[in-house]
């Protein structure tokens, strides 16, 4: 019985190797990195992204939160590549993501965009059954930068 004990122990941390290895890798070429819950201001491969507004708006002007990023690069002749993620939490826990084009969870595209240094992204939160954001928890999630 010991011997099936320490098996078992030994092939559940080689599985918990192989799965901390393997979301180590990001499957985009570039960089990419995920951010805390309460982000609004973040710099990658010298590409900064920050929460540039925040209006509500939808039936009842309380229903949809509107929000623009802001992205701004180092010079004027580069054009970089990515995505960046907007997402919030509700007041009962659950994780909302931003809208973009009509798709849900989709990150807000950058690259063809760029005005002189800077780009400005529109994503939209929607709540629905009366559910409310709760506070600090609207966040850049995640940025992606294709290279």
């Amino acid at each position: 019985m010991k011997k099936l004990i320490n098996v078992t122990l030994a092939l559940l941390l080689l599985c918990s190797a192989v799965t901390l290895v393997s979301c180590g890798k990001d499957d985009t070429n570039g960089s990419s990195k995920e951010y805390p819950e309460g982000t609004r201001q973040l710099t990658l491969n010298g590409i900064t992204a920050k929460i540039f507004e925040e209006r509500w708006g939808g039936d009842g002007g309380n229903t949809t939160l509107y929000v623009t990023v802001e992205l701004t690069k180092p010079d004027f002749n580069s054009k970089p590549r990515g995505k960046v993620y907007v997402q919030a939490r509700t007041t009962d826990g659950e994780v909302l993501l931003a809208w973009r084009n009509g798709i849900y969870g989709q990150g807000g595209e950058f690259g063809d965009y760029w005005i002189g240094k800077e780009c400005k992204i529109q994503f939209s939160i929607g709540l629905i059954n009366n559910k409310k954001i709760a506070p600090n928890s609207l966040t850049i999630s995640k940025l992606e930068i294709k290279e």
